[in-house]
């Protein structure tokens, strides 16, 4: 049978399931192929995704026809042709002292440090702002908002904004010591890290949680002056959150750990004395350096695959 013998929905069927670039062959065939394209508003939504570098997304914004997408993206493309046309939004920042600022699908998030502390020795977070960009590709709109007052010392935090999830890191402190620094004395703070599992919006435990709190058994120097391989590291990736700590103020003898957040169980990882980590938790996978580059997976099963290179 020709192809063009068949209904007109069909053929299009057919074409939604192609790629792009065979789409655009298809208009070259004969006129009745392209007057078909033409005509249905969703293979010209892909065409357009296309040049503009973009494959579709998993999810589509509800709010918006084929139609709508396809302008916002000629808007998009020609913004980018012509940076000019683009308006500039500013935001209002307090003045007090900032650490931990992260940038997190459109939320832009940092803390704020107790007032009247030494910030060069301590950075005890007493609040968090949330600014939430504008975003045209999302619908959304610029807001604002702060949590505060959380009823224990969060050394630093993580946010998946997805998902409306906040994790605090609760620091409780072991030792306290005063070295002689270059210019003055250091007093260096040792750790035992918590984690909390919150909402970004109300600051509630997260619904998702498997526990509202995980003991993780690491610990760390409290110190911005530390250097590299002392300090803590967290990376937040779906269902699993890593941590690095510091091995001489861990309570196990481990300096990393994995969990699953959502099922409130640690992933098995391999004991290491003290390195230097050098990349973060990226889809369920992360490096290690010792001596040699090890790619280390942690499967739904909570074994593990690694490959040297």
């Amino acid at each position: 049978m020709h192809l063009l013998a068949l209904p007109p929905e069909t053929i299009i069927g057919i074409l939604e399931r192609a790629r792009p670039i065979d789409i655009r062959r298809s208009q070259l065939v004969c006129r009745e192929l392209r007057k078909l394209i033409t005509s249905s508003l969703y293979l010209q939504y892909i065409l357009e995704l296309d040049t503009c570098g973009y494959t579709l997304p998993p999810i589509s914004r509800p709010d918006l026809s084929y139609e709508e997408m396809r302008n916002k993206l000629r808007e998009h493309r020609e913004a980018w042709q012509d940076p000019s046309s683009c308006g500039t939004d500013s935001i209002e920042i307090s003045p007090r002292t900032r650490i931990n600022l992260t940038l997190v699908d459109g939320v832009f998030a940092y803390g704020h440090v107790w007032s009247g502390e030494d910030i060069d020795s301590i950075q005890n977070i007493d609040e968090i702002q949330f600014h939430q960009l504008r975003s045209i590709n999302k619908g959304t709109g610029y807001k604002s908002w702060c949590h505060c007052d959380f009823g224990f010392s969060v050394e630093a935090f993580a946010i998946q904004p997805e998902i409306d999830l906040l994790v605090l890191i609760e620091g409780t402190v072991l030792m306290q010591e005063t070295m002689a620094g270059p210019f003055s004395s250091l007093r260096r703070t040792y750790n035992s890290y918590r984690l909390h599992f919150q909402t970004m919006s109300t600051n509630a435990p997260h619904f998702l949680a498997g526990s509202t709190f995980l003991e993780t058994g690491l610990g760390g120097l409290f110190s911005r002056l530390e250097p590299l391989g002392t300090q803590l590291t967290i990376s937040l990736n779906g269902q699993r959150i890593m941590l690095i700590g510091d091995s001489d103020c861990s309570t196990a003898e481990r300096t990393i750990g994995v969990w699953d957040w959502v099922k409130a169980t640690e992933i098995a990882v391999p004991i290491e004395q003290r390195q230097t980590y050098l990349c973060a938790l990226r889809r369920a996978r992360f490096l290690r350096s010792t001596g040699s580059w090890r790619l280390l997976t942690a499967s739904e099963r909570h074994d593990r695959r690694s490959a040297e290179a």
